[in-house]
């Protein structure tokens, strides 16, 4: 049980730390057109994240 707390809590992990590096080494190399749509895929995953979150618990707030 606990093998798979600590992998389920260090693949997000590092899938974020990978992510942030490519962000942070990447950051002049991209054109603004592949940042804009990058940045809206990003924002319609975390905007899906939160619907889902807010139906499993049960609140409208947003």
């Amino acid at each position: 049980m606990t093998k798979e707390i600590l992998i389920g809590l260090l693949i997000p992990l590092a899938g974020t730390s990978l992510g942030a590096a490519c962000v942070y080494f990447m950051k002049n190399e991209l054109k603004p057109s592949v940042q804009k749509v990058l940045q809206g895929f990003a924002s319609g995953v975390m905007s899906i994240m939160r619907r889902r979150f807010m139906n499993a618990h049960g609140s409208s707030m947003f």
